[in-house]
């Protein structure tokens, strides 16, 4: 019996000691792509083109942004059907213009805007916070459009769009930066481009073509 129980216990020992290695080891990669992350993470300067893409829709968004001013551009694609909306916000108000198959409105002055900021998803609160998410964590080397990524599954972070399921991420080893998401049936593809945003993409559409829409 003792002999069982000493077979037992070197038995618990080696899981725990797996289990730690497995997670010092996530937190370790973790810590070190969101220090590479915080290097873009404050950036006024940048653009963002995400290609979603869930069942029969499909969703291509540019976002641009420089100092104060913001421009979103989204395109929404379903069967036969495409959807455009494209949000400008000059620092003082904000302008937003649809477009469908049928019919052009716009939206001065409005008090709505939609926020691409950047986000790798690993983010958490703390160290501690991270080092618990880590646990569970799976992450393994892999290349993503000839790029060196980190694909990072089951990973938890408050600060992340979730589903049903965990996310899944692809995130670039060098930058920090998450290039795919998968969040259960949506799959988003991410492009960046950092203090290279031309002043003459936040000219807005000629409004005369638009038919405008009180604001509520």
């Amino acid at each position: 019996m003792k002999k069982i129980l000493k077979i037992v216990g070197v038995i618990i020992l080696l899981i725990i000691l797996v289990a730690l290695i497995h997670t010092l080891r996530n937190f370790i990669i973790v810590q070190k792509l969101n220090k590479n992350f915080a290097k873009y993470e404050s950036s006024s300067n940048y653009n963002i083109k995400i290609h979603s893409v869930q069942e029969e829709t499909t969703v291509d968004v540019d976002h641009y942004k420089k100092d104060n001013r913001q421009v979103t551009i989204l395109k929404r694609y379903y069967k036969d059907e495409e959807n455009k909306m494209s949000a400008y916000n000059n620092g003082d108000k904000i302008d937003i213009f649809w477009e469908t198959n049928n019919y052009k409105t716009a939206q001065l002055d409005a008090n709505a805007m939609i926020e691409i900021g950047l986000y790798n998803g690993l983010e958490a609160d703390n160290s501690w916070q991270t080092l618990l998410s880590c646990i569970c964590a799976k992450i393994r080397s892999t290349t993503y459009n000839e790029k060196e990524c980190y694909y990072i599954d089951n990973f938890f972070s408050p600060k992340t769009m979730s589903g049903t399921d965990t996310n899944k991420l692809y995130i670039e080893k060098e930058t920090g930066l998450c290039i795919k998401l998968i969040v259960d049936n949506q799959t988003s593809q991410k492009e960046y481009n950092f203090e290279n945003v031309d002043d003459t993409v936040f000219e807005e559409p000629d409004i005369a073509q638009y038919t405008l829409q009180e604001n509520k």
